[in-house]
């Protein structure tokens, strides 16, 4: 559809021009289609945030209202601000509904951001208001990350229910090779791989691989070494010492 198309334009002109990779392009179109709930799930660093842009643009396209909210107001700022949308938090968007002045229909697009941090009590007045206004919610997360104080655990009973559609990104993107912005690094994905599976040795064992960490026998020796860097790094630099931060 045409509204699509001009959702993923404009996530690409954000990107300077880069495309939308394949996996990108099929959660805009399943995010982009349909009513009721949906669902956006990909670690840090996969890429959702051109998919929402996306996702936003498209449904204005066709005349939506979208609303980006979440449980605080720094995420709530940071998801409105990137999709070009309103910004309320949750408790400002119930608060507004209940006095009338917020307008809501089943032209509406709510984004929920950090959706994992939504407790229960809000889901069940997010749900209510679905129902009443016919508005379409889409909560975004990575149920691997902080849940939410009061009874967590409803972004996975939403991602496990097959009635769902739910979009998944998978392919860290954020980290790209120094020598070719092209490629994705050499190594960081498989580094991040392990640290979210929880493999700490793996983990490790990619760094030392890489050459990027260094294992001393103590504390005091890590710290004596780490100095030693610091101060042939500032003289092969010709940089003074009072000018330079440890």
């Amino acid at each position: 559809p045409k509204a699509i198309t001009k959702g993923i334009e404009s996530a690409e002109g954000s990107l300077g021009g880069a495309r939308l990779e394949k996996e990108q392009r099929r959660a805009v179109r399943s995010l982009s289609a349909g009513s009721g709930w949906g669902v956006l799930t990909g670690r840090a660093g996969t890429g959702k945030g051109p998919v929402l842009e996306a996702v936003a643009e498209a449904h204005r396209q066709d005349g939506w209202q979208v609303i980006a909210t979440a449980v605080d107001g720094a995420t709530t700022q940071r998801l409105g601000h990137q999709v070009g949308a309103a910004a309320l938090t949750i408790d400002q968007l119930l608060f507004r509904l209940r006095r009338g002045q917020v307008e809501l229909n089943d032209q509406t697009l709510i984004l929920i951001e950090e959706a994992s941090k939504v407790g229960l009590r809000h889901w069940v007045e997010l749900a209510r208001m679905r129902a009443q206004h016919g508005v379409r919610v889409i909560p975004i997360g990575d149920v691997e990350q902080i849940g939410a104080i009061e009874s967590p655990g409803m972004l996975d009973v939403m991602i496990a229910d097959e009635s769902v559609p739910v979009a998944r990104l998978e392919t860290v993107r954020r980290h790209r090779n120094p020598e070719d912005r092209s490629q994705d690094h050499p190594w960081i994905g498989k580094h991040l791989n392990h640290m979210y599976e929880g493999e700490a040795e793996e983990a490790i064992a990619v760094l030392r691989e890489a050459g990027a960490i260094e294992m001393h026998g103590g504390r005091a020796e890590a710290m004596e070494q780490l100095v030693d860097k610091w101060e042939r790094r500032r003289r092969e630099h010709g940089i003074e010492a009072r000018d330079s931060v440890l």
